[in-house]
């Protein structure tokens, strides 16, 4: 019996020893991985911290400004960084396209009214732009195009009504133009435009009866009888190279929507 007793003693003693050497093994494990840690801790903290995120909202600002300074390769820079920081940023888009017009790259100009028509397929304002863009290059029928989508999305939006006058003239359709033009501007205006429209075409009978119909509705409609006079003057001298400009305060050229036509 007291051998059976000592045997299970020196079998508990074994066991203990055990168990305390695996404990040590641990707390000697548990000591080094905590100077590990320490000496990550270490690195971690001298590292610098990284600089803050530009919001898109502050690209924006930052690529507005720089357009109107005239430095519109930066102003590109700073859109580009707000499309990167927020692929969704619809008024980014839209400027984008806008100083690719003004700097002739139409190509990348319809490439990012396209983009911004993927990011918002219900924009009417960038439905207008990417008309104008093709306005500006006298593809009248993709013009025409472009504004009629801007117009069926929103059918008071008076930029795009214009711009889609401007490009029926342009396609001889003068009729349409000049109801399109009769609902946002002056019967008075409208016929002034129509007469335009003809001069840049370069038929002067037809400018002339447009004006003489703008004078009947109004006889003080600002810029048509000087018109007039400088049209039967051309008619005289058989001169019909350079016509009379258009007067800036009767007329409503194709224009882009800018950014305030835009939700952020």
């Amino acid at each position: 019996m007291a051998t059976l007793r000592l045997a299970i003693m020196i079998a508990l003693i074994g066991v203990a020893a055990l168990s305390g050497c695996t404990l040590n093994r641990q707390e000697k494990v548990a000591a080094t991985s905590g100077v590990e840690e320490s000496k990550a801790d270490a690195i971690e903290k001298a590292r610098p911290a990284p600089p803050p995120r530009i919001s898109p909202d502050t690209h924006m600002a930052a690529g507005r400004m720089l357009e109107k300074q005239g430095d519109l390769n930066a102003a590109v820079a700073q859109y580009e960084r707000a499309i990167a920081a927020e692929p969704r940023q619809v008024a980014a888009y839209n400027r984008l396209g806008i100083v690719y017009q003004k700097l002739g790259r139409f190509e990348d100009s319809d490439n990012m009214f396209r983009a911004g028509l993927r990011a918002d397929p219900g924009s009417a304002a960038i439905y207008n732009n990417l008309g104008y863009s093709f306005l500006l290059r006298q593809r009248f029928e993709e013009a025409a195009e472009q504004f009629r989508h801007a117009l069926t999305i929103e059918p008071d939006f008076d930029r795009a009504r214009m711009n889609y006058a401007i490009a029926l003239g342009y396609l001889g359709r003068m009729d349409e133009s000049a109801v399109e033009f009769s609902r946002v501007v002056s019967p008075d205006i409208a016929h002034y435009n129509i007469a335009m429209l003809e001069l840049h075409r370069g038929n002067l009978d037809a400018a002339r009866r447009a004006l003489s119909q703008a004078l009947a509705k109004n006889p003080d409609c600002p810029g048509a009888a000087e018109q007039l006079r400088k049209i039967d003057a051309l008619a005289a001298s058989e001169v019909t190279s350079n016509p009379p400009a258009a007067s800036p305060r009767n007329t409503l050229a194709g224009q882009p929507s800018q950014e305030a036509d835009i939700a952020p």
